[in-house]
């Protein structure tokens, strides 16, 4: 019964490590830093979610890309293109010298648009954990309209 068991578990291992890894969760640190979430389909696109902090307030941010594997030809590796939206709700101030009052300084303001993405991805076959490096061009649409830009590395356990 015993060795029927060890079978079993060996086999079902076996099979689980062949699956392919679709989820990967982990820190994003750059310009914009916090939590990451990446999702893998079966063909060359993912997805990837983040909720960062930009000027200690969150701000959530949804791209879609398309990954080309094998990157200076390294299975390992893969570059990725993507496009993507951006959302906050920021607090700021006005100038205190028009508004005394503390309450009227405070403004409170949307910004959203439009990103951009190209970066490379690493996967580490001995253990579950993918590096990234990308750089993000973003403009903002509503409100505060403009452009701004990071490089950031990602850290993803792959789940």
């Amino acid at each position: 019964m015993k060795k029927i068991v060890l079978i079993l578990c060996l086999i079902s291992s076996i099979c689980l490590e062949a699956q392919v890894r679709q989820h990967a969760l982990g820190v994003r640190l750059g310009i914009l830093q916090g939590v990451s979430f990446q999702y893998r389909s079966a063909s060359q696109f993912s997805f990837e979610g983040l909720v960062c902090l930009y000027r200690y307030e969150p701000m959530v941010l949804a791209f879609a890309q398309y990954r080309i594997p094998g990157f200076l030809d390294n299975e390992k590796m893969s570059m990725f293109f993507g496009v993507g939206a951006h959302f906050a709700y920021l607090s700021g101030h006005k100038n205190t010298d028009w508004f005394p009052d503390y309450e009227q300084q405070q403004i409170r303001h949307i910004i959203s648009g439009v990103d951009l993405q190209v970066g490379i991805n690493y996967y580490f076959e001995e253990f579950p954990l993918n590096l990234s490096l990308d750089f993000r061009p973003a403009f903002n649409l509503f409100e505060h309209q403009g452009y701004w830009q990071g490089i950031a590395l990602s850290v993803r356990y792959i789940l």
